[in-house]
């Protein structure tokens, strides 16, 4: 199909559109115009720490034993809130974080993580929960591509 008058062109070849020749150097400058502004965004992006997974799934019991809103809880723990932090680290002691892998291909991109924290006064709170694969630490991402188990196990105290 050819309209004339227009710029570029598009031919039907055997029942399939074909490109012209020189409309290829715009369209891979375009694609990769597109590729470095993707590139750019995603650096810009914080990546995760293992206190932002810990903040995470903790939120819910944390903010119940301190009377605070959950969303607190994160921005506390990032330093941006000390006096909630310090009253965080006087209520939980250590917290154990285990990270495994799905099993089920369909699924890899998911990681269940396992929170365990034990509170000063002797109790503890355990949290299940799923985070996707960009979710996790770098370091951890790394240490699941090397582990033959798919697991890892982590500790985490306030600090």
């Amino acid at each position: 199909m050819e309209k004339s008058g227009s710029v570029a062109s598009v031919e039907m070849v055997e029942g399939k559109s074909k490109v012209n020749g020189w409309m290829w150097p715009p369209l891979v400058a375009g694609a990769a115009v597109l590729a470095l502004l993707a590139a750019r965004r995603l650096a810009d992006r914080p990546l995760p720490k293992l206190g932002d997974v810990v903040a995470d799934g903790l939120a819910t019991p944390w903010s119940r034993r301190l009377g605070v809103p959950q969303e607190r809880i994160r921005p506390a723990l990032q330093g941006r809130d000390s006096e909630l932090r310090d009253r965080i680290g006087e209520l939980a002691g250590n917290v154990t974080c285990t990270f495994r892998q799905e099993a089920d291909a369909g699924r890899r991109h998911l990681i269940a993580v396992v929170l365990v924290c034990d509170y000063r006064n002797g109790e503890s709170t355990e949290v299940t929960m799923r985070i996707p694969w960009r979710g996790l630490p770098a370091d951890i991402r790394n240490e699941l591509l090397q582990a033959r188990t798919g697991e890892t196990v982590r500790t985490w105290t306030v600090g």
